[in-house]
């Protein structure tokens, strides 16, 4: 008997992200850069393009590299919890923190405190590469997992919120927002995404909070300095 399973409703944030995706195929090659708040909804995000890609394309494999260990476990965990009694799965690890589908695809949850030992995997037959928190991973590690896509032309998805006018995810978010063809930013600012936090909250966070760390996590700002307090003029990516 057919089973069918009815998935989370995204946002118009999200929604935006999951259509260009499908659009552009999952051999298009593309960077799709995602900046964002906290806590609007970045890992579901990650999570069902993570599923959708495993599900619809038998044999793949797509990686889900996260900050930390227990960042990765937390992804993991997650997306198991959301698919252990669905009767898609074949397997799941919990010591390597892998998920195998009955049509043969895989789902890998990398960190990147493994460094050097993230060399020789690769994302193919339709996977895609989600990169969770981008903009707290050093250069270097981006450096190693990115060639994971150059052989089977994979997408990557790189979604954070924004820290400093630097590093990988600075960089290709300012060039996703002209005429690349190779890289597509989304700015979860140019959505409505209020409902998710009441304006008093907000405030009170804004009163209580250390100036930059506010502005980045919850008004999804680039800071020049994530130590000290300043005036921000426009500066928002």
């Amino acid at each position: 008997m057919n089973r069918t399973f009815v998935g989370y409703k995204p946002f118009p944030h999200q929604k935006a992200v999951h259509d260009f995706i499908s659009e552009i195929g999952v051999k298009a090659g593309r960077i799709i850069v995602v900046k964002s708040k906290r806590q609007v909804g970045k890992s579901y995000l990650i999570e069902q393009e993570l599923l959708r890609h495993a599900i619809n394309n038998p044999g793949s494999i797509s990686i889900c590299l996260s900050i930390t260990f227990p960042n990765c476990r937390k992804m993991y965990g997650e997306l198991w919890d959301g698919i252990k009694d669905s009767g898609v799965l074949a397997k799941a690890d919990n010591t390597t923190f892998e998920l195998t589908f009955k049509n043969g695809s895989k789902i890998l949850f990398k960190s990147a405190e493994q460094r050097e030992r993230l060399r020789g995997y690769t994302v193919k037959n339709g996977g895609i590469l989600c990169i969770d928190e981008a903009a707290y991973l050093p250069d270097d590690v981006f450096g190693i997992v990115s060639p994971w896509c150059d052989v089977s032309n994979a997408n990557i998805l790189m979604v954070s919120t924004p820290r400093l006018k630097q590093g990988f995810f600075y960089e290709y978010f300012k060039e996703g927002l002209g005429n690349s063809n190779s890289v597509k930013t989304f700015d979860v600012n140019d959505f409505d995404t209020s409902f998710l936090l009441s304006a008093e909250k907000l405030e009170l966070y804004r009163r209580l909070m250390p100036t930059a760390q506010f502005q980045s996590e919850y008004l999804g700002m680039v800071v020049d300095d994530l130590g000290s307090v300043f005036k921000v003029t426009n500066n928002v990516w």
